[in-house]
């Protein structure tokens, strides 16, 4: 690795030599545990956060490093006042060395699951409206048929979720779309109505359905932005051309529903987040009557991780349970 600030070159294109540096080196592969840590210095631009993240010894990492430079004839990073950066060499590789780590995981993968049964951990981004009764019944449907999966089920909201899956930190994701669509890629699991949610006995003379415009006269519960449903709520409210009255902004259910049933409060949410609430009687909703705002309940998938046998047994056990769901009434369909 070499010293000094980062230079660039007076051209954009590597040199020959660098070329010629790389087609020598093509003829004995680099490791796999070598090329890892290349890209996790790449990406975190220390040594020793690559380090830890790896659960190596920072001198190990310096090897790995040090081995690759040999292999390819030159410094993969310069040394910077905060860390290190990609030389020009390194820049041209990184890319490539993503791609042979991902081609080895899918290798793994595929051996793996040609000679097992389905085994192993498939993590889940679970919407929190959809963490109510989904969990219980997708473990009870595992532990019977496929009892070497392991679930690692984690909430959020719909944002988040986007965002894990979209990064490979979870396998699959279930999140709420309120905009209308077709969603390439994704598989619909439930359609459903945006509620205004009350206290029991809020809505003794109010009729079994709530107009739009008549949220104004409600004192709201709002998700905190960025929120995809709170935008397409003040959208809405900007075509109808009505004020909304936001009394307060919070994102997690269990804060909105401890406001709904403390102070009288109204909250805004998709009949799902609410749906036990609804079968013990807790709290009580009115549809809002607005046909372009819906809770549209996805299953999502990763791109950037290789889907296990486990993992697709678990993607292709999710969509009947849903349906489980809807015939037994705890998800109301619209």
């Amino acid at each position: 690795m070499h010293g000094g600030p980062y230079k660039r070159s007076a051209a954009s294109l590597i040199d020959r030599s660098s070329i010629s540096a790389i087609s020598k080196a093509m003829m004995a592969p680099p490791n796999i545990k070598a090329l890892l840590a290349f890209t996790r210095v790449a990406a975190t631009g220390s040594l020793s956060q690559a380090a830890a993240n790896l659960g190596l010894a920072q001198s190990a990492v310096s090897r790995y490093i040090a081995q690759l430079e040999a292999q390819f004839g030159g410094p993969l990073f310069y040394r910077t006042g905060r860390g290190v950066i990609c030389t020009e060499l390194g820049n041209v590789l990184l890319g490539s060395a993503q791609d042979v780590i991902d081609a080895a995981d899918a290798l793994s993968v595929a051996a793996h699951d040609h000679a097992s049964v389905p085994s192993g951990s498939v993590s889940i981004g679970l919407l929190h409206g959809a963490a109510s009764y989904l969990p219980t019944r997708l473990y009870a449907h595992l532990r019977e048929r496929l009892p070497r999966v392991q679930l690692q089920i984690i909430e959020g909201h719909s944002g988040e979720i986007e965002e894990w899956t979209a990064s490979g930190e979870v396998s699959m994701g279930i999140l709420n779309r309120y905009r209308p669509g077709n969603w390439a890629g994704a598989h619909k699991l439930l359609a459903s109505a945006v509620c205004l949610v009350a206290r029991p006995g809020s809505f003794a003379r109010a009729p079994t359905a709530v107009r739009f415009a008549a949220l104004a006269r409600y004192p709201l519960i709002v998700p905190v932005m960025p929120n995809a449903l709170r935008l397409r709520l003040e959208e809405l409210a900007q075509r109808h051309g009505m004020p909304l009255d936001i009394a307060i902004e919070a994102s997690g259910n269990t804060t909105v529903k401890s406001l709904v049933l403390d102070h009288g409060l109204f909250g805004v949410m998709p009949q799902l987040a609410c749906a036990r609430e609804l079968r013990e009687g807790t709290l009580e909703v009115r549809p809002i009557a607005e046909r372009a705002f819906k809770a549209n309940t996805l299953l999502i998938t990763s791109t950037r991780r290789t889907m296990t046998k486990a993992a697709r047994e678990v993607m292709r056990a999710i969509p009947p349970l849903a349906r489980t769901l809807v015939r037994d009434g705890v998800w109301i369909e619209s």
